[in-house]
This record gives C-alpha cells, structure tokens and sequence, in this order.
C-alpha cells in the first residue's frame, strides 16, 4: 500500500479501521480496570467479614478493661476533694490514657521532624 498516493475512499477507510482499533483498545482497558474493581470489592468484603468477626472480640476484651466501679468513685472522691463543697459535678466518663511514648519513639518522632539541610 503507498501511503503517498492514497485515493479519497482508502484514506476514509484507513481511518475508519484505525478508529476501530483504538476504540477496542479502550474497551478492553475499560474492561481491565472493572475486573480489578470487581476483584477488590470481593477482597474488600472478605476483610469486612473478618472485621466484624475482631469486632467481638474487641467488645470481650473493651468490657474486661472497664473501670472498676470502686476506681470511679475513687477519681469522684478525689475530684470532690479538690474542688470543694461547693460546686456540683458529674463525671459522665473515665478514659484510660495510652501509655506515652518511649525515648526512642519521640527521638525517632524528632529526628523525622527535621528539615534536612
């Protein structure tokens, strides 16, 4: 085929075949990124299931980690002590604090912060 001397009808018809091509080659991307879409959400739901599942146990282990009743009405009758007689409180919640952070963790946490040079 000489590209140089092409007739009207075989230009219109190269061009027309060549936008056949691309446009199933965009199918067929199209196409790929649904598969892994749909491959993702299957994983995506198998990982929920297994999170609910942890959920339950997380429920058992938030109830043995409760506050004592006896350690509540300790933090009251401290708090009550220090404010004095006459304000009037309620504690509505007792949060137990994460431990902090170790040496190496914040050196690590401050050596990250800085800018480098």
């Amino acid at each position: 085929m000489d590209f140089n001397n092409l007739s009207l009808g075989m230009g219109l018809l190269l061009s027309l075949f060549s936008m056949v091509v691309v446009f199933i080659v965009l199918l067929a991307i199209t196409y790929l990124v649904d598969g892994t879409a749909f491959l993702l959400k299957i994983k995506d739901k198998k990982e929920d299931r297994t999170k609910i599942e942890n959920q339950g146990d997380e429920k058992t282990r938030a109830a043995e980690q409760a506050i004592q009743p006896q350690l509540a009405a300790l933090v009251a009758a401290a708090v009550s002590a220090y404010a004095g007689e006459d304000t009037h409180f309620v504690i509505r919640r007792i949060k137990r604090q994460e431990p902090g952070l170790s040496g190496w963790e914040s050196a690590g946490l401050q050596d990250g912060f800085r800018r480098p040079q």
